[in-house]
Order: C-alpha cells, then sequence, then structure tokens
C-alpha cells in the first residue's frame, strides 16, 4: 500500500514539476497535502457511511473531522521529510519505465475519480436527506 501512495506522491510532485513549472520548495508541501487529501477522503467517507448506518446520527464534532485531517498531515510530512524519503520515491518514479506508469496512472487516476464521486454521493445524500439503510 506504500507503493500506492508513494507513486501518488511522485505525481503531484511530478505535475507540480513538468506541468505546472514549479520549481521551489512548494512541490513537496503540494505532494504531502495532495496524498492526505485522498487519505481523508477516504476516511470521511467510511466515516459518513457508519453515521448512515447508525441512523444519520452526526459523530462526534469538528475533532473527529479536524484531529485526523492534522495528524495524517504531519504524518505524511514527517514520514517524506525524514531523511529525505520523497528525494528517494522520485528518483524511483524517474527510473519505471513506461508500461508500469501507463498501469499506475490508470490506477491512480481511477482511485481519484472514485474518491471524487464518493465524496459527492454521500454529500448529495446528506444534503437531500436520503437514508440508505
Amino acid at each position: 500500500m506504500v507503493a500506492f501512495w508513494d507513486y501518488l506522491f511522485y505525481r503531484i510532485y511530478w505535475f507540480h514539476d513538468r506541468v505546472l513549472r514549479n520549481h521551489n520548495d512548494d512541490m513537496f508541501f503540494a505532494a504531502v497535502i495532495g496524498v492526505s487529501f485522498f487519505m481523508m477522503a477516504n476516511y470521511y467517507f467510511v466515516l459518513e457511511l457508519i453515521s448512515f448506518g447508525m441512523y444519520d446520527v452526526r459523530l462526534g464534532g469538528k475533532i473527529i473531522y479536524l484531529g485526523p485531517l492534522t495528524l495524517i498531515i504531519i504524518a505524511n510530512y514527517l514520514f517524506y521529510n525524514r531523511k529525505a524519503r520523497y528525494k528517494t520515491v522520485i528518483k524511483r518514479g524517474n527510473e519505471i519505465n513506461k508500461e508500469t506508469k501507463v498501469y499506475r496512472d490508470i490506477l491512480c487516476v481511477s482511485y481519484i475519480v472514485i474518491s471524487f464521486v464518493s465524496m459527492g454521493f454521500m454529500i448529495y445524500l446528506k444534503r437531500n436527506n436520503i437514508d440508505i439503510f
């Protein structure tokens, strides 16, 4: 699973470097925030699905939403910044052959689309008070 997150980190970093031509320290932070965002999208989807199963009970408060977000961002920052791991991830990403990159890109794009669709689905259900259980 770490390999998937590493590749997603690499592609976000690559996008900022090659497409946006943004050559500064913000590329690292953008990649960390990007990976953290998609981790949190899954967390929120599962959390909202569980709250729907509990007859539309709102779980916790702001801490159940903001606490994990903060912890995941900090954990990802420390994980990729420790011993400059992000440089190793970028180097390994550059060494991947073209066929493997195409396959992994399809997986990443599919994951991103599914994450946005699931978040949109949950928002739609919540706003329209639709009970699915």
